[in-house]
């Protein structure tokens, strides 16, 4: 070996002897594949890249130095690949800062409900008898209005000049007649005012909640006029 050693020192070469355990791992030198393990060169003195790659192995990358005296053996162990650890490992993700957004809590909703106006049940329709005294009252005063008018016509036919030419009997059927119609219209007059009144007592009556009695008001001729009553609660 000194003797080798010593012829190449002459030529200015050193013998380089590459191995790797398993074999058959791919040299390069410098970036240039010059064959596979076992392997053996002859290299001039300096610095150089050694590369060991095999299929299923973790690739090996080494700086070696030839010395310009001596031989040199370089041995290697190739580890086998891991599958997983082959996978290209993604960099870490960088924790996006979230900002914090603060939701307003939605503000509660005023719903206003649509006044509901009471219904005026005794005002529309619920005061029947009100508006029935009322309008018999109405009545019953234009009635005695016409009586009236009759007695007023009757009175003056008694008082006009042409009675002096009438019989008896006839002045005093005209007397008759309008003492009649005056009662009548007094009548009609009084139960009129009557009828007016009980139906301005209904207006406020009739307007109270009814619980279960029914009201009643009931018109009968009594004597020389007319008599009312009612039945109800107060």
């Amino acid at each position: 070996i000194q003797n080798l050693e010593k012829k190449l020192q002459e030529k200015g070469i050193q013998q380089v002897g590459i191995y790797s355990t398993p074999q058959e791992a791919e040299v390069a030198i410098n970036g240039k594949v010059v064959g596979k393990t076992p392997f053996a060169i002859e290299l001039k003195p300096g610095k150089y890249t050694l590369s060991l790659t095999k299929k299923g192995y973790i690739p090996i990358d080494k700086e070696f130095i030839v010395s310009p005296d001596k031989s040199l053996e370089l041995d290697f162990s190739l580890n086998e690949l891991n599958v997983e650890s082959a996978r290209p490992q993604e960099p870490p993700k960088k924790e996006e800062k979230k900002e914090i957004v603060k939701k307003e809590e939605p503000k509660p909703v005023i719903k206003k409900e649509p006044v509901k106006e009471e219904k005026k049940d005794k005002d529309q329709g619920g005061r029947f008898w009100t508006y029935v005294m009322g309008g018999a009252g109405g009545l019953m005063i234009g009635t005695g209005a016409a009586f009236g008018i009759l007695a007023s016509s009757a009175e003056s036919d008694l008082k006009s000049s042409g009675n002096v030419n009438r019989e008896q009997s006839a002045v005093q059927g005209l007397a008759d007649d309008a003492q009649n119609y005056a009662m009548m219209a007094n009548i009609f007059y009084g139960a009129g005012a009557a009828a007016l009144i009980g139906a301005t007592v209904l207006f406020f009556v009739e307007g109270k909640p009814s619980e279960s009695k029914p009201q009643s008001f009931m018109v009968s001729p009594f004597e020389d006029g007319f008599l009312f009553s009612y039945q109800g609660d107060f």
